[in-house]
């Protein structure tokens, strides 16, 4: 009996162990699938109608242009140095695009960046987009991104086909490559203008967090 008893106290105690040993294991298992949940999140399809004020005055549809073959909303925020870093690129990559029918928009969801930081922060950066006040995150939540910056694409009467990075040269905060090896921005647009399904459709844009609303 005492064997017994004494063989279910080890064998209890060698359990505990083992518990302790693969807890640290299990929690970053789980810490991986929720990024991987993240990268994968698939955008939404369709969006009902919005309608929000330009910076410039004019009230219009964000999700509707003219004759517009997809439209990019580049999310940023004026105190976001990852954010500032991408305006020369916005620059050249609406230079490649826009004559293929493509409209590049700016999104600013911090309600505290309003209209006259706004107009300043495009003059200085030379970001001749039209832009947009999100304050209530009409768009953020349509298009589900998290950070500035980051870039969704909406093709009319099809819906959201990308939302994430820009492209992958941040690893993470702090830490970029010298240059980037993957233009997934540029690599969804391609596959838009050519009729063919973007291959992917969502990806972990790395950046300054958007605050939720109160």
């Amino acid at each position: 009996m005492l064997r017994m008893i004494g063989s279910r106290v080890s064998g209890r105690w060698q359990a505990i162990r083992l518990f302790h040993r693969l807890a640290p294991l299990w929690r970053l298992s789980l810490a991986v699938a929720a990024m991987t949940a993240v990268a994968g999140e698939k955008p939404p399809t369709k969006t009902g109608p919005i309608r929000l004020q330009e910076v410039a005055g004019e009230w219009s549809e964000p999700l509707s242009a003219n004759g517009a073959k997809a439209i990019v909303f580049i999310f940023v925020s004026i105190e976001c140095p990852l954010s500032n870093g991408y305006a020369p690129k916005l620059r050249r990559i609406n230079e490649a695009f826009a004559p293929k029918g493509v409209v590049l928009r700016l999104v600013y969801p911090n309600a505290d960046e309003g209209e006259a930081k706004v107009k300043k922060h495009l003059e200085e950066y030379d970001l001749p987009f039209t832009a947009y006040c999100d304050s209530r995150h009409e768009l953020v939540r349509a298009a589900r991104v998290r950070v500035t910056p980051e870039a969704a694409v909406y093709v009319p009467d099809k819906g959201w086909v990308y939302h994430g990075r820009i492209d992958n040269r941040y690893v993470e905060l702090g830490k970029a490559r010298p240059a980037a090896t993957r233009e997934d921005l540029q690599e969804a647009l391609s596959a838009v203008l050519a009729g063919t399904p973007v291959k992917v459709s969502s990806t972990r844009a790395i950046g300054c967090s958007i605050p939720a609303l109160p």
